[in-house]
């Protein structure tokens, strides 16, 4: 079995054509690392922390995971370095003990700069590096994290042209593979109304058993994970950085919250490998990838969410454009591409996106209702209130008057 649990385990918008400084980075692209920068608060209590199953953390697969964290730890080593070695070697361990030769094979593949800093690092001291990776071991332990590999990365992620070799998740890892999945991404500059439009998206899936995937970046992937949270959606946030980064530092709290409320934080890349701008191109083929729809709510023609649209076609996700009076943009890009684009502002259009999302239950679509929403508000009010009987007649009756209007099929 691959997956590899852990068991204990000044606000500023980037656009999507700016790329924030990261210091020094290597010549073919490998990032930088910054020990010193933290992610979220690590909760105090272990009763605070996400159970998550210890039944494959066998002695063989804890030798896996400390050697690719100890090579994690080397300057100029980035995800695709270690990822090329969870998939070309049987037992990552075995590089400990290999002569030149063979570890110098084991490593084709690699650019000749990180087959170096390799050899090196393991001639010079493999018993400190190796005490490296146990120590980051049990630093993710503590965290709460769990590391995916092979089989247990989610089928539509591990069938994308340039799948993940790895995942590293902080959370439930269990939300990856709840379907369906609906994606809501869009600007980090977006309009009131765009705003406004996000929430109402949000409480259309709110009726539904869905999981929500967003990028948590500020502007409208922000209030997706927030509108959909209040909502007892599920959520996952793909990360364009390692775990340990916060960014930006005002979705710190969201953070916690996607987490605590059994959602997952997720990301391909390194604890502390810090962003650059080719990795939010990069984690929004994730986005795209693990959704069974993908809706963008507001976002320019030319624009990151752009690149997701596109992923979404090439790997044949179907899309739905939202619009409103005075929207423009992206919605004109789905529906010159043949997808639908729903007017939220006329009733007509909200019920076609709740037709279009409840379509992705076609097996199940005589049991799922499209009044659970309904269902969970009365609920909380049923909580609030001393109903009396005469209280319950007159709501029996509203619905049997209800059940008669021309609208109710």
């Amino acid at each position: 079995m691959n997956t590899l649990p852990m068991t204990r385990f000044p606000r500023r918008v980037f656009s999507p054509d700016e790329t924030p400084s990261t210091g020094a980075e290597s010549a073919v692209n490998e990032p930088a690392t910054q020990p010193g920068l933290t992610g979220i608060d690590v909760p105090n209590s272990k009763a605070d922390r996400p159970a998550i199953d210890a039944s494959s953390n066998t002695e063989r697969d804890r030798d896996t995971l400390v050697t690719l964290l100890a090579l994690s730890t080397l300057k100029g080593i980035g995800h695709r370095s270690v990822g090329h070695i969870v998939t070309s070697l049987a037992r990552p361990s075995d590089l400990w003990g290999m002569d030149d030769a063979s570890l110098r094979e084991s490593l084709e593949g690699l650019h000749a700069r990180q087959q170096q800093i390799l050899v090196t690092a393991i001639r010079a001291d493999v018993i400190a590096l190796m005490e490296a990776g146990e120590r980051e071991y049990e630093r993710l332990q503590e965290r709460g994290v769990s590391i995916l590999i092979g089989d247990a990365i989610p089928e539509r992620l591990r069938a994308l042209e340039d799948p993940p070799r790895m995942l590293f998740v902080e959370g439930n890892p269990e939300v990856l593979k709840m379907s369906p999945a609906v994606a809501i991404v869009g600007t980090r500059t977006p309009s009131d109304k765009g705003l406004e439009m996000t929430q109402l998206v949000a409480r259309i899936l709110g009726a539904y058993p869905i999981a929500v995937v967003s990028g948590l970046a500020d502007g409208i992937d922000a209030e997706a994970h927030a509108a959909t949270l209040k909502e007892n959606l599920p959520n996952v946030a793909f990360l364009g950085h390692g775990l340990d980064i916060t960014f930006p530092a005002s979705t710190a709290d969201l953070r916690k919250r996607i987490v605590h409320r059994g959602g997952a934080v997720v990301t391909e890349y390194l604890p502390r490998q810090v962003y650059q701008k080719s990795y939010f191109v990069e984690r929004n083929r994730l986005q795209a990838g693990l959704a069974d729809l993908v809706i963008p709510v507001e976002a320019k023609e030319k624009s990151g969410t752009a690149h997701t649209v596109r992923f979404a076609e090439s790997t044949d996700r179907p899309l739905a454009g939202i619009t409103w009076s005075g929207a423009n943009g992206i919605s004109d890009v789905i529906r010159r591409r043949g997808f639908p684009v729903f007017n939220l502002e006329e009733r007509d259009g909200r019920m076609m996106l709740d037709h279009w999302v409840r379509s992705l239950f076609p097996d199940e679509e005589a049991a799922i209702s499209s009044l659970g929403r309904v269902k969970r508000l009365l609920r909380s009010e049923l909580e609030l209130r001393k109903i009396r009987s005469g209280d319950l007649d007159d709501f029996q009756q509203w619905l049997v008057d209800l059940k008669r209007e021309p609208r109710i099929q």
